[in-house]
C-alpha cells in the first residue's frame, strides 16, 4: 500500500506544487485530493465522465449522485457549490480543473465545518466521506506526512 501510494504521490506532484504556487496550499484539502485521486485514477473518472453525461439524458437523478473529478464530488453538490448555471459543458470543464476541484473541496469542507482545518483526520475524513474507514486514514496519514517532506520549503504551506 505504502510504495504504491508513494508512487502516486510522485506522479501527482507536479499538479500539487501547481496547486500549492496558485495560493492553494491547504495541505488539508490537497491530502484529500491525493487520497481520492489514488482511488479513482484518471482513467476511472474518464468512464464516470462518460457515465454521467449519459445519465443526464436518461436517468437525471440517478446522475447527481455520481462523484467527479480529481476530488470524488457528487455532482449535486457540484452544481449546490456553482455560483453560475449548470450545463454540462462547463461543469465538464471545472471538473476537470485541478483547480476548480481543490476551490470545491475547500467549499464544501467549509459549508460543512466553518472550522475544519481545527479537526483531527478522522473527523476530516468522516466530514469529507460521511464515513471512516482505517485504510483511508492510512493513505491520508501517509499523505499529509509526504506533503509535509516534500513541500517543506514552501513558506506558505501549512
Amino acid at each position: 500500500m505504502k510504495k504504491n501510494f508513494e508512487r502516486h504521490f510522485i506522479k501527482t506532484l507536479p499538479l500539487i506544487r501547481k496547486l500549492t504556487r496558485s495560493g492553494r496550499n491547504s495541505s488539508i484539502v490537497l491530502s484529500l485530493l491525493l487520497v481520492e485521486s489514488y482511488f479513482r485514477p484518471s482513467y476511472l473518472q474518464f468512464l464516470e465522465y462518460i457515465s454521467w453525461i449519459l445519465m443526464l439524458f436518461f436517468h437525471r437523478q440517478q446522475a447527481d449522485n455520481i462523484s467527479l473529478g480529481f476530488a470524488q464530488i457528487k455532482y449535486k453538490y457540484w452544481k449546490m457549490l456553482n455560483s453560475s448555471k449548470s450545463n454540462s459543458i462547463t461543469d465538464i470543464k471545472k471538473m476537470t480543473s485541478i483547480y476548480f476541484n481543490y476551490d470545491y473541496c475547500d467549499i464544501y469542507l467549509s459549508y460543512h465545518c466553518k472550522n475544519y482545518k481545527d479537526l483531527d483526520y478522522s473527523s476530516i475524513i468522516k466530514l469529507y466521506n460521511g464515513n471512516y474507514t482505517k485504510y483511508y486514514y492510512k493513505l491520508f496519514s501517509l499523505s499529509m506526512e509526504l506533503l509535509k517532506q516534500n513541500l517543506k520549503t514552501s513558506a506558505s504551506f501549512h
